[in-house]
């Protein structure tokens, strides 16, 4: 009698973590914090929350992108959640007259970090950025150089 007791809390601690592990695929940890305010880049701007930093007032510039929203995050084994936020990812920039901003955002897809090209390409041209660094961010098949 007393292993057949063993036997069924061996059993049930079994299927409970068994479920955790499958669970923490298809879960998001929660934020520890919020996200607040709109972010927007432009072909040469960036405007947060109705404020406008054209590119020309911007003295330098780098990103940061670590991840995005679903993206299954492995090489730990825990019954964690896996799935992320994609909040992990940031804009650096220093305008003109030394203001300092770090802005974090969401990406939503695997690739959504292309849409931010056209604006990485126009600092890259306007030399607020390295084409070194443009080229890690974006790849080399879009970078554009204009044709002078």
């Amino acid at each position: 009698m007393p292993y057949l007791v063993r036997d069924i809390a061996l059993f049930i601690a079994l299927c409970v973590t068994i479920f955790f592990i499958f669970r923490s695929f298809v879960t998001y940890p929660p934020l520890s914090g919020q996200l607040k305010g709109k972010i927007e880049f432009t072909n040469d701007a960036i405007i947060i929350n109705d404020t406008h930093f054209n590119i020309t007032s911007i003295y330098k510039i780098d990103f940061h992108f670590g991840d995005y929203y679903g993206e299954v995050r492995y090489g730990y084994r825990s019954v964690n959640p896996r799935l992320s936020q994609g909040v992990n990812n940031r804009v650096e920039f220093t305008t003109n007259n030394d203001e300092q901003h770090i802005i974090q955002f969401k990406i939503r897809t695997k690739q959504g970090y292309l849409v931010l090209s056209s604006f990485i390409n126009s600092a890259l041209n306007s030399q607020k950025i390295s084409r070194y660094r443009a080229t890690e961010l974006i790849g080399e098949e879009s970078i554009i150089i204009p044709q002078n």
